[in-house]
């Protein structure tokens, strides 16, 4: 049987991996912070594995990470492909994070550098046996951890000064580009190509997107600090518009979580739902979130995320261009209305569909089994995907993952959600090497 993964990642450049690590950084510090708590309420130390453990398998778990990402683009994608045993058809999708070094300041790359180094400061942590845990499992991870950071503001101090620093974006465009011309992956992987309305040069490369290109489609993520309904995304001679016209498909991250600019204000061009408000209305100019990094990393996505990318912007998309081929991926997770707001766009828009990857925890996939099954009439509209690396934050193992998935949703429905519902989600828009368009139903 062949099987897809609709959504995994195989950039390595260290400007976007920084965007990958802030979370667990930030949420090893609040782990920290509870465990001190917890640790002087208690009448007596108690030594409990699962609180030692904690902040220390995060900082294994980035530090692997790190070791990922900083490799190069095939030697991912073949790891992948190794765990998959050769058997899946990959969607590998792009991320512009350059703007993210235009984003951080010295101040905010101090304060990641100051998260870092918790296992290096074993005094700061009053549960003795935990300190002890840091400081003889944890120290070289943090080592790694530093090294990448001061790549960082090696970057960003290049990216400020230097008229010909290539960009994260064009080193994965080149990496992408090298392994889509080898014969074996002609069929075998179909990249997305990511777009940022900022990036002044996108529209250049619309021709390299569509059938036996070396992009199958777009990937964009507005939580980064733009709007869908962006002008370069949307109107006449956007970037949407031309997907819609020559059934290029998009996917684009759609959950109330992941990652988010830090930034306190950007300059925005369309709709969004400002902080206190549930409707769209259209913003050009400056919006000034009231969350940053050390608030908390969770709170401060949320805010972006529910500002910039809620499911009700994307209908002001969906009405521009209703037979848009659009991917929402993580279906919404995190937030129930968010879910049920993708659930009822997916039962009006033909072409609208949602995605499973970086969904981990049994009790959300238990959710969405139930979604197939009680709405037939959408069942073929969801996709599996992994989101590899990136799930790796949250499991041991992709082995793991993929086990999860499989015993959640069982045989019947993982071979719907990984065969049956890609085939028919690339009828749309992809046919193989060769073959003529018209043969595609």
């Amino acid at each position: 049987m062949e099987r897809y993964d609709c959504h995994c990642h195989i950039f390595n450049i260290v400007d976007v991996g920084l965007k990958a690590i802030l979370e667990e950084l930030n949420s090893a510090k609040e782990l920290l912070d509870q465990q001190n708590v917890n640790s002087k309420q208690k009448t007596k130390e108690t030594d409990n594995d699962e609180e030692k453990a904690s902040i220390w398998e995060k900082l294994r778990k980035i530090a692997e990470m790190i070791k990922i990402f900083t490799g190069d683009s095939e030697t991912i994608l073949e790891t992948l492909d190794k765990h998959y045993d050769g058997k899946y058809t990959m969607f590998p999708l792009m991320f512009d994070g350059d703007f993210l070094l235009d984003d951080f300041d010295d101040e905010e790359l101090g304060f990641v550098k100051e998260l870092a180094t918790i296992s290096k400061q074993p005094e700061k942590v009053n549960n003795s046996n935990l300190a002890k845990e840091l400081k003889e499992d944890s120290s070289d991870d943090s080592d790694v951890i530093l090294r990448f950071l001061g790549q960082i503001e090696d970057l960003v101090e290049e990216r400020k000064s230097n008229n010909e620093y290539k960009s994260g974006f064009q080193k994965q465009y080149d990496q992408i580009k090298a392994i889509k011309a080898q014969e074996k992956y002609a069929d075998k992987v179909l990249p997305f190509l990511g777009v940022d309305p900022r990036n002044k040069t996108i529209k250049n490369y619309l021709t390299e997107i569509g059938a036996n290109q070396t992009f199958a489609g777009v990937k964009v993520y507005p939580p980064n600090g733009f709007s869908p309904c962006d002008p370069i995304l949307v109107g006449e001679g956007s970037i949407f518009e031309y997907c819609s016209q020559n059934q290029i498909p998009i996917i684009s991250h759609c959950s109330y979580g992941g990652f988010a600019t830090p930034v306190m204000s950007i300059d925005v061009d369309g709709m969004i739902i400002p902080e206190g408000k549930t409707k769209p209305e259209y913003h050009n100019g400056e919006y000034t979130f009231t969350r940053n990094i050390k608030d908390g990393f969770t709170e401060m996505v949320r805010e972006r995320a529910g500002v910039l990318n809620h499911p009700l912007i994307w209908e002001e998309v969906l009405k521009q261009y209703p037979n848009l081929i659009l991917v929402l991926a993580h279906f919404g997770v995190g937030s129930d209305s968010w879910q049920q707001e993708i659930l009822r766009l997916m039962k009006i828009y033909p072409n609208l569909h949602t995605d499973v990857s970086c969904i981990s925890e049994t009790d959300k996939l238990e959710k969405i089994k139930s979604i197939h099954t009680e709405n037939p009439d959408i069942a073929h509209k969801i996709l599996y995907g992994s989101d590899y690396y990136l799930d790796m934050f949250f499991n041991d193992s992709f082995d793991d993952y993929l086990e999860r998935m499989q015993r959640v949703f069982g045989e019947e429905l993982f071979n719907q959600l990984s065969s049956e519902n890609p085939k028919l989600f690339m009828q749309k828009w992809y046919q193989p090497v060769d073959t003529p368009m018209e043969t595609i139903a």
